[in-house]
């Protein structure tokens, strides 16, 4: 049996899926609002602020006895990352 690649989730459905607003989860990651609100929409960002996201959405998470999403969970736009091609 062939297993299915499992789909990645938007950093917005994994706030939403917490029923946390915007500004409580910038606030946990001591990110601003806009850049919650930029990354949502799909905008590029640093790993270090994908990381401040993360983590802030796993602190939510244990606190309601949820599993930690791991980076590959979320869907995310890297700045900087590239993509390497076999020639």
């Amino acid at each position: 049996m062939i297993q299915q690649p499992a789909t990645k989730i938007s950093l917005q459905d994994a706030r939403a899926q917490l029923r946390v607003p915007q500004r409580v989860l910038a606030e946990r990651a001591r990110l601003s609002i806009t850049t919650v609100w930029q990354c949502e929409r799909g905008g590029f960002i640093q790993l270090t602020t994908l990381h401040a996201l993360l983590d802030a959405l796993n602190s939510f998470r244990r606190e309601q006895n949820l599993n930690p999403l791991a980076r590959g969970d979320v869907e995310w736009k890297i700045r900087g990352k590239r993509i390497r091609m076999k020639h």
